[in-house]
């Protein structure tokens, strides 16, 4: 399965919420969204659902549009499940209504209906609240029936934007598990604040600045470990040298420690084997290697690096 977003733009008025995004996203597996309040992460899962059309560009589901011209929905969004920050539930009704009427918006008949609520009560351990009303479940019921209305017609492609907003710890841990399971047979795009959850069940972030993606990095790289160098000699040859060490992440421009001619950097490898090679290009004349400092690299290091990078 394959989710392709190109050139995403959208424009409400004259302000620009996002600019030009493109990705592309291979399943199954989890990918979070990251970003400051502003930066556009809830109109992409829009625009990804379907639920916007763009002012510009295209979401490809296997090849196929998900919003196709005029703003109608395509074949393809029969294949998405979209749990909105604010679930549209209807507070009136029992919860195995309100999934029996879901189940039918998304084109499920008959049998199917009945099979397909009562398997995704099962799962979200809705059973025992199956003829209550809505509007009397707590916080985290409530999120779960959301949760439900998402995951009812068995979608393969799962948009979660704040999954966990408002819950208790012992919620979070359950929601954690649920999306984690989630990604092993679907693509699940998570936006979140925590990124606790993030590195917990995450396999891929996109980092959000302004309506522009900034950082496309796996879990795995945001968690490399880092060395920071002092290296004497000419900076040309520092960084000439740096050059052909391959998979490495330069993390900071080499910068000017007191004695002239000495340099202090932090540098990232994706292969950690590599840091052999790094140091045998810095040992050779006319570079001479002052010290060389294990650390760790942690994805909140990474994010802030990411948004601090000026836009271009």
């Amino acid at each position: 399965m394959l989710v392709e977003a190109n050139n995403l733009t959208k424009t409400f008025g004259t302000r620009p919420a996002l600019k030009g995004v493109s990705f592309r996203l291979d399943g199954p597996g989890v990918v979070g969204l990251l970003g400051p309040n502003g930066s556009g992460k809830t109109t992409t899962l829009r625009l990804l659902a379907g639920f916007f059309a763009p002012t510009a560009g295209t979401v490809l589901l296997d090849g196929e549009p998900i919003v196709v011209p005029h703003g109608k929905r395509s074949r393809a969004s029969g294949r998405i499940g979209y749990l909105p920050e604010n679930a549209p539930l209807y507070g009136e009704m029992t919860v195995l209504d309100y999934l029996g009427f879901v189940a039918r918006l998304k084109g499920l008949r008959g049998e199917d209906v009945h099979a397909h609520t009562h398997r995704v009560m099962a799962r979200l351990e809705l059973n025992h609240h199956a003829r209550t009303l809505i509007g009397q479940l707590s916080r985290g019921y409530r999120q779960r029936v959301g949760l439900a209305q998402a995951l009812v017609h068995d979608p393969e492609f799962v948009i979660l934007d704040e999954p966990t907003s408002g819950l208790d710890p012992v919620q979070v841990e359950q929601t954690r598990r649920m999306v984690f399971e989630l990604g092993t047979c679907s693509i699940v795009v998570l936006s979140t604040h925590l990124l606790h959850d993030v590195q917990e069940i995450c396999s891929k972030v996109l980092v959000l600045k302004e309506g522009v993606l900034v950082g496309e990095l796996p879990v795995r790289t945001a968690m490399e470990s880092t060395w920071t160098i002092t290296v004497r000699g000419p900076i040309e040859i520092v960084e000439e040298r740096l050059s052909r060490v391959s998979g490495l992440r330069q993390v900071t421009s080499p910068v000017p420690e007191s004695q002239p001619d000495l340099f202090r950097l932090r540098v990232g490898l994706t292969d950690p084997g590599m840091i052999e090679s790094l140091a045998r290009e810095l040992t050779t004349p006319p570079l001479a290697l002052q010290s060389l400092e294990k650390g760790v690299r942690d994805l909140m290091q990474a994010y802030t690096e990411l948004q601090q990078t000026p836009l271009p």
